[in-house]
């Protein structure tokens, strides 16, 4: 019962951090916005179809 517990917490942390990298990863970038969440976006898609 521990082990689901502590699945549920990691999967809530995890769901926590991905909106802070994306908007610190976006911060600054000016002009170039646009490329840079679309090149995010495209990581995630791409490390789903081949994972590292």
């Amino acid at each position: 019962m521990i082990g689901l517990y502590a699945m549920l917490g990691v999967s809530f942390f995890m769901s926590i951090m991905y909106p802070t990298q994306f908007s610190m990863a976006l911060k600054g970038l000016g002009s170039k916005t646009k490329s840079g969440s679309a090149f995010l976006v495209m990581a995630i898609v791409g490390n789903v179809i081949l994972p590292p």
